[in-house]
């Protein structure tokens, strides 16, 4: 490589053409440093991004781990809850009323309105954590105001 060499001195019989000379030889040796340290900067920066790449990558990998733990774990809460509401729901069919067997349909149906209820008081225990108002209408009270 002829990039490779660099002249350190190099002179000429006639001073005039020597400082002109000078002054080229200079110019090109600058250029040149410049030209190695810009591409040891780009080196130094293109490692960087990469790394930076990679990360992401990582990140990314982390992320979808998380999301299939999370789904494993919700499946899993999922049958655990169904497993026991079959068998709240078993038990309760099976329950005697009077001399007689709740049977299924009755036991669905109790159930259902206690999900409600259950889910009623969630609600109701939520907005009364926070900053609700509850407005009242004399339609949703049975309120007698004769004495």
């Amino acid at each position: 490589h002829a990039d490779s060499i660099m002249s350190l001195k190099f002179e000429c019989e006639n001073q005039e053409t020597n400082v002109i000379l000078q002054e080229i030889i200079k110019e090109t040796c600058d250029r040149m440093r410049h030209k190695e340290r810009q591409r040891g900067e780009n080196e130094v920066a293109l490692e960087k991004l990469e790394g930076e790449i990679q990360e992401e990558k990582k990140k990314q990998q982390l992320i979808e781990v998380k999301k299939s733990h999370l789904k494993v774990e919700a499946k899993i809460e999922g049958e655990a809850k169904g497993a026991r509401i079959g068998e709240f729901i078993s038990h309760l069919a099976c329950s005697q009323v009077g001399n007689k067997e709740l049977g299924i349909e009755q036991a669905l149906g109790l159930y259902s309105v206690l999900e409600k209820y259950d889910h009623q008081l969630k609600s109701n225990a939520a907005v009364a954590r926070g900053n609700a108002q509850l407005y009242v209408l004399p339609g949703d009270v049975n309120l007698n105001l004769k004495g």
